[in-house]
Order: C-alpha cells, then structure tokens, then sequence
C-alpha cells in the first residue's frame, strides 16, 4: 500500500505538468484519501543543462517548449470509466478528469488555498467574503480560454452549479449549503448560502468540483447526463491537457491544451500522457516501482 501510495502521489505531481504541485484537498472525501489532487510536473528537467567541463561539446538542451517532454505513460492499477468528475465513480475518474477540468481554487502542497480559474481568493479583508458568511463573491480570470478556443466566464460557472442542482443529474459534488450561484457580470460570480459558513472554501473548490463548459454540457443535466457519453469521455476543460480517446476500464490518452494559459512558459511539460489501467495495486507499483516499464 506504501508503494501505490507513493506512485499515485508522483502521477498528480508529474502527469498535470502545469509548474507546480496539485495537492490535497481539506474537504476531500474517503474516495480521495488515498491521493493527490490535481497535480502538476516539475520543469526542471526543461531548463537548458550546461556544458560539462572538460569535454569541450555542449550538453543537448530540452527546447523548453510545451509539450517538448514527449509521452508519459502512468499505470493506474484501476482504470478511468470516464472523465467528468461532477459524475465520477472513485479516485480513478477523479485524477483522469482532473488533467483537463480545474476548479476556481485549490491548496497547495503546504496546504494553503490558492487561485487558480480564480483571480484572487476573496477574504474579509478584500469584501470578497460577506461580515455574515452567508456569501463569498469570486472574481474570476479574464484571461482564460476553454481547449476549444471560446472563452471562459462567469456563466460557465454559475452552469456548473445548475448541472449539480438537479438531483437527477447524479452529481457526486455536494451543493447543499448552496442557495444560488449568480453572474454578478462577465467576470464575477457570487455564492450564496443558505445558512451561515464560517468556511466558505468548498463550493467549485478543489479536483473534486471543477467548473464545467456550459456549451458542452448544457443539454446533458438531468437524466440526460450518464447518457452524454462524447462529453463525459472527452470534456471540454481549461486545463494543460485534453482527452483524445478514453477506453473505459482500460486506457485514456491526452495531449497538451494549445490553449492552456502556461504555454507560454512552456507548461505542460509533456506533450502527451497516457493512462493505463488493469491488474491490481501491487502490480502497478512494481511495474513503475522496479521493473520501470512506466513512469
């Protein structure tokens, strides 16, 4: 268990590549005890090597691009049934979707909650969070685009929560301190409670509740959702990677969001992952563990 632990936690550090470490969530339930949220590659092994003493030639460098990492192959001892993580099943479906979909916040790996579809992270101090706590007003990034090229708004958000609200939708997510979500305007969205909450950090905070395209998803609420089998499979998302064919129980494969905001400084790393599935736990550790026929 030692093993699958320490394999899973360096598949969401490694595989979501977008700079720094995803991280535990504080709410999470007993499905994601056993992981890391969301996580992100390090790029350190992007940075240019420098040339060894004494032998005159120049080390090869890495190009520092994105997606100039090449594939990285993960062994997942259970494989993804999907990639929608408002409908997920367990841990498996959680660390597939979140490679693709983000939530308006996160924690970092000391455990501090920091923005991320988020321009900042409201508080008392800066109004954001109401004297009361029976609201929380989030100011949203207006420099995000969904992998689709559209972009990214406060309607999406305020959809995510309506998807959810309809109990026939089967969400996983759990709303039920939420009265409303409302577009304050294109950028600004406001969550109201129904009753006080001194921790107003859990609503579309975390790998567990991560926003959802409106556009994609708008016709899946409702009993039409598990039957969305194109939009659960491949989501639309904002994150560094995008679905390109997911077999479920078996194997998922992505490549990099040419719309994700690090591409610019090179983020993600890797230009593809691929997720396979099958046998069990202890299996998948020695084959990345020992044997290292994956990463």
């Amino acid at each position: 268990m030692k093993k699958l632990l320490a394999l899973l936690f360096a598949f969401t550090l490694v595989a979501a590549a977008c700079g720094g470490g995803d991280d535990d969530e504080a709410s999470e339930d007993d499905t994601s005890a056993d992981t890391a949220a969301e996580g992100e590659a390090d790029e350190g092994d992007g940075e240019a090597e420098e040339e060894e003493e004494g032998d005159g030639e120049e080390a090869e460098a890495p190009s520092g691009e994105a997606g100039s990492g090449g594939e990285l192959l993960l062994l997942q001892w259970q494989a993804p049934s999907q990639a929608n993580a408002m409908l997920s099943s367990g841990t498996k479906d959680l660390l597939a979707a979140s490679l693709v979909n983000e939530p308006l916040a996160k924690f970092d790996p000391a455990g501090e909650i920091v923005p991320t579809l988020a321009a900042e992270i409201p508080t008392l101090d800066n109004g954001g969070v109401a004297e009361d706590f029976t609201s929380v007003t989030w100011t949203l990034r207006d420099d995000i685009t969904w992998s689709d090229g559209t972009p990214f708004t406060s309607d999406d958000v305020v959809f995510t929560w309506e998807y959810c609200a309809d109990e026939l939708t089967g969400c996983s997510a759990d709303f039920t301190t939420v009265d409303t979500i409302v577009a304050d305007d294109e950028f600004t969205v406001t969550v109201n409670f129904t009753d006080p909450q001194p921790y107003p950090y859990v609503d579309l905070v975390g790998y567990l509740e991560p926003v959802l395209q409106r556009a994609q998803f708008e016709e899946c609420i409702g009993e039409q959702a598990s039957a969305c089998t194109d939009q659960n499979f491949a989501p639309i998302g904002t994150g560094p990677y995008m679905v390109t064919e997911l077999r479920p129980e078996d194997t998922v494969t992505y490549e990099f969001n040419p719309n994700y905001r690090g591409v610019a400084e090179g983020k993600p790393f890797f230009g593809s992952v691929t997720i396979k599935g099958g046998g069990d736990a202890e299996a998948a550790a020695r084959s990345v563990l020992e044997i290292g026929e994956a990463d």
